[in-house]
């Protein structure tokens, strides 16, 4: 084809130039392969050619340099660059470079007490989806070295949520004392996730189950009851959609969290 194909190259680890060093710089490829003007025409030859769109910097304008980060196009003129290693150790923050402007800008990541957010991670894949305006990444490693398999979903809009109080109104327990949760929620619209409080942060407790013809999210857990059962009385359930919203043009956004029966039973060991 005549079109050209551009990718892009963030930072990485310099091995050539003297002392080896972390890049944050945005380099742009451009591969052509132009017609054969011969009769009978041969194969093209492709050609690269390289242009560089940032030298980099430090400060608070931009990334820092790292190696292992994932990149991807998610919104017509902006890179995604999530993660990687840099001299502190493996991050998980996200940036996007603006093509218009040719200037970083730092996204702030919706972690609603961790759970929206993946841990910090470097040298996994990472693709995007412009017309969703969404990345994904999977895989990769973690801080300390291990490899995980987890798959995640960036967007522009943050995820619908549904907060549940269970009131108990009980009295002070034993801390000795264990909670057994069974949660049972039919009529949900599909891919929730659920999480329960435990006092410090949002642990995961189940998720949609897909192989049923009825939508529902069935799920068990336990704990310490002064762990889940919170100083108010109360225990807090969250609801999320695994898929983020995104707008889809003629159908308006996806469905909300939604649930039209919550049952839940608790008992005290």
């Amino acid at each position: 084809s005549n079109s050209p194909t551009n990718f892009y190259l963030f930072g990485g680890r310099r091995t050539n130039a003297g002392t080896p060093a972390l890049m944050n710089d945005v380099w742009r490829a451009t591969i052509t392969c132009p017609p054969s003007a011969a009769i009978p025409p041969a194969a093209c030859t492709t050609t690269t050619s390289w242009t560089q769109l940032s030298i980099g910097g430090v400060g608070a304008g931009f990334p820092t340099p790292r190696a292992g980060a994932g990149g991807a196009i998610w919104t017509q003129g902006r890179l995604a660059i999530h993660g990687g290693t840099d001299a502190n150790g493996v991050q998980n923050d996200l940036w996007e470079w603006d093509f218009g402007s040719s200037t970083w800008r730092q996204d702030a990541l919706d972690s609603t007490a961790s759970v929206m957010a993946p841990s910090a991670r470097t040298g996994f894949a990472m693709m995007g989806d412009q017309s969703q305006q969404r990345i994904f990444a999977f895989g990769g490693a973690v801080a300390g070295g291990a490899v995980t398999d987890q798959a995640w979903l960036a967007g522009h809009e943050a995820a619908a949520k549904l907060v549940v109080k269970l009131p108990f109104s009980l009295p002070a327990l034993d801390q000795a004392k264990n909670v057994v949760l069974r949660l049972d929620a039919l009529g949900i619209s599909g891919e929730e996730q659920a999480f329960i409080w435990d006092g410090t942060s949002w642990r995961f407790f189940g998720a949609w189950d897909f192989t049923s013809s009825v939508p529902h999210v069935r799920a068990s857990t336990s704990g310490s009851a002064t762990g889940l059962l919170q100083p108010d009385g109360n225990i807090y359930l969250l609801f999320i959609q695994a898929s983020r919203a995104q707008f889809n043009f003629g159908a308006g956004f996806q469905s909300p969290v939604s649930i039209d029966r919550l049952k839940v039973t608790v008992d005290f060991k």
